[in-house]
């Protein structure tokens, strides 16, 4: 159960490769040490690899094993959705029929039909000919059947957020020219009130996903009511499963190829309309052999995994597409992940998580809030396994306890169903203060990922066997990586750390096989992305550790802003430090050139904060947590908070201007919902300075 480990046990991660020229500013390039970094090899033996040739092999061998599972929902005597208790499954023979009859139903019902994609005032490049189909729908089984039906007949698949807002959804539906859509009961009303708005020329079928997911009547009639006016057909996921098969069986389909388009997978866009990345069969199919070995992690028909972030995300995807092609099992979300994450945690009882950062920092404050809720002997051990733990892992990296383990943290890894074995964690840089926490509280390894849509989410990870979490690990065999110098913000090929060893800072780029060839009928991002040798630029900053040569995330290029004193400020290297604060969970920093102080936007926790007030007297242990907002705007709490982000600063060697003297304090946590955050939890920054407008004007006009 978890890794022992020493800190004397050192994994290389990244070793550098044939240099492209002398004469460019560049770090490396880098390749994977395990492999030598030679991507000819990689791509000679994986080249024509293919996701669905996984997925026929896995469906076979593992035909009785359970596949999916759900929980059925009722009405209940108070006329409300509830779920049994149980969940329900599906085996992968099964799975697998449902996935073949929908294949042979979408070519013979014409629901994917050849398009001919012409160059045209708003989509720059000639894309050629396609089948697509579109999905606008919650986590399921269904999803994922109809997706291996689309790569059944080569189909590519459209992706819908469902917080994507009703601008995105029009360019997405008329960039690809939908004729089908798939979509779950909840966003009905959704696709009902963007239909009235746009009409969608295209739009001639939709398919709704009832086969798991519960529907309502009354909901239901207005619907088909509605759309059948506007002559366009609707499908009943469970009536075209229950086909029979003779009826279709000479129908012919053409199963995915290596250069097939996989989907179109949209990102969410933190600032402009989204991007439709292009994804083939062989970019997700080739890290099927990389990523796993790479982090020394392989799925197994025993493991379990919940699945509670978006399908349309392509790290979920990615890995849905794994866990089939292991024979694993995926158990779903029965609704939004604030109520039903905590309880069907444990009714699954998952073997491994993937999370973000966020959903940690939740789980410790959790953790901690009962942990502080105890008495007598129960809080004299707790307070001893956390302090013996804490000490075992500063000074040989262990996150196991031969005692304490049994008595104190086998409990906490009860709550959340006793059978993890490690955390996978992505999508924002992981503070290494939360990392520990969570090792010494779980007793189980993280393993820190980092990559982004146009990459198939896929760029670097850190090893299952070394428990430090110092940054991001290597890059994977698939892909070669390097640096190049940002002079503009001192990032560059000659840096060195603190202690002055040679540790290269600039903008990460990659080449792979796994790198997207550029974006669905956008040349113009296209071409900005790429540079002259076919390297996609990133955007995000990153380090090469002196140490293990792993690669640290550590800035964004196109975040940075000039302050009315012409300095630069990049608010996301502040934001990674200032959330080392006990009292921060959430962080944005605003600035713009006009003024010359920065905002810091907090969502603050609340526990530790409570805690502070309770040594002040002026709250009690009995008060509840809520009881902390009373104190949002007054100087005894803001005083402690600077106070926390200046000792963080003066560690930092941060300058005058990078300090925190004014901030917004929120009630509200940053989510997609409000619009703060992306589906990939990055964060939103023209939508804080827009919701947080008034409160950011009146900070700075005091000033005046």
């Amino acid at each position: 159960m978890g890794c022992m480990g020493s800190r004397e046990e050192r994994i290389i991660y990244n070793t550098v490769v044939k240099n492209e020229g002398k004469d460019q500013k560049i770090s490396g390039p880098y390749g994977n040490s395990r492999s030598g970094g030679d991507l000819g090899k990689f791509y000679k033996e994986y080249e024509k690899s293919t996701v669905i040739e996984i997925l026929q092999e896995s469906f076979r061998v593992n035909a009785n094993s359970k596949c999916c599972g759900w929980r059925e929902a009722f009405i209940n005597d108070k006329k409300e959705v509830e779920f049994k208790p149980e969940f329900k499954t599906i085996n992968y023979r099964d799975m697998w029929e449902h996935a073949t009859k929908l294949s042979k139903l979408i070519v013979k019902l014409g629901l994917a039909p050849v398009m001919r994609y012409e160059k045209e005032d708003k989509y720059d490049a000639e894309e050629g000919e396609y089948k697509v189909l579109g999905f606008f729908a919650r986590n399921c089984m269904e999803w994922l059947a109809m997706d291996i039906a689309c790569q059944l007949d080569s189909i590519t698949s459209a992706t819908f957020y469902s917080t994507l807002g009703e601008e995105s959804f029009e360019h997405v539906f008329n960039q690809t020219l939908l004729e089908t859509v798939c979509i779950s009961p909840e966003n009905i009303a959704n696709l009902t009130k963007y239909f009235e708005k746009y009409r969608f020329k295209s739009l001639k079928n939709i398919i709704l996903f009832d086969y798991t997911q519960h529907t309502d009547p009354e909901q239901l009639k207005k619907f088909e009511d509605k759309f059948k006016e506007f002559n366009i057909n609707i499908y009943y996921y469970s009536k075209l499963v229950a086909t029979k098969m003779e009826d279709i069986v000479n129908v012919k389909t053409q199963v995915s190829g290596p250069n097939t388009l996989f989907t179109l997978c949209y990102t969410s866009g933190t600032t402009n309309l989204p991007k439709g990345v292009k994804i083939t069969q062989k970019m997700l199919g080739c890290l099927f052999f990389s990523v796993m070995a790479d982090v020394s992690f392989v799925l197994t028909p025993n493991d379990v995994h919940f699945s509670y972030l978006p399908l349309a995300h392509v790290m979920e995807r990615l890995v849905s597409m794994g866990l089939l092609g292991s024979g694993s099992s995926i158990y779903f979300i029965s609704g939004e992940a604030k109520k039903y994450l905590s309880p069907e945690l444990l009714l699954v009882r998952p073997t491994f998580m993937f999370a973000v950062p966020r959903i940690l920092s939740l789980f410790k404050t959790l953790i901690m809030d009962k942990f502080s809720k105890l008495t007598g002997f129960a809080k004299t051990m707790a307070d001893k396994a956390l302090a013996s733990k804490e000490a075992n892992y500063d000074n040989s990296g262990a996150i196991t306890h031969w005692f304490y383990d049994s008595f104190v943290f086998n409990k906490v890894r009860d709550q959340f169903g006793g059978r993890l074995k490690a955390f996978i964690v992505g999508s924002a840089p992981l503070p290494v203060d939360l990392a520990k926490s969570i090792k010494i509280l779980f007793s189980i390894p993280i393993i820190e990922a980092y990559g982004m849509t146009e990459t198939t989410g896929a760029i670097c990870g850190s090893n299952y066997f070394d428990n430090r979490n110092l940054n991001c690990g290597g890059c994977f065999r698939s892909l070669n990586m390097k640096l190049v110098d940002v002079p503009e913000m001192n990032y560059h090929s000659q840096t060195s750390d603190l202690n002055g060893n040679h540790s290269p800072t600039g903008e990460i780029c990659v080449k792979g096989l796994n790198i997207t060839e550029g974006y669905f009928r956008d040349k113009k991002n296209t071409v900005a992305s790429f540079d002259e040798d076919g390297w996609f630029h990133t955007g995000d900053v990153g380090r090469i550790m002196f140490e293990d040569k792993g690669i640290k995330i550590i800035d964004r290029v196109k975040e940075i802003f000039k302050l009315a004193q012409g300095e630069y400020i990049a608010p996301s290297k502040l934001e990674g430090a200032y959330s080392l604060s006990p009292y921060v969970e959430q962080i944005c920093i605003h600035g713009d050139s006009e003024h010359t102080f920065v905002v810091a936007i907090i969502y603050p926790s609340r526990l530790r904060l409570k805690q502070f007030l309770d040594e002040k007297g002026l709250l009690t242990r009995e008060d509840k947590l809520d009881r902390v907002d009373e104190f949002f705007e007054k100087d005894v709490l803001q005083d402690e908070m600077r106070a926390s982000f200046n000792k963080i600063a003066k560690e930092k060697n941060f300058n005058s201007l990078e300090r925190i003297s004014k901030m917004i304090i929120c009630k509200e946590m940053f989510t997609q919902d409000n619009g703060l955050l992306t589906e990939s939890m990055k964060m939103k920054r023209k939508s804080f300075q827009t919701k947080f407008a008034k409160e950011i004007d009146n900070i700075y006009n005091k000033e005046k």
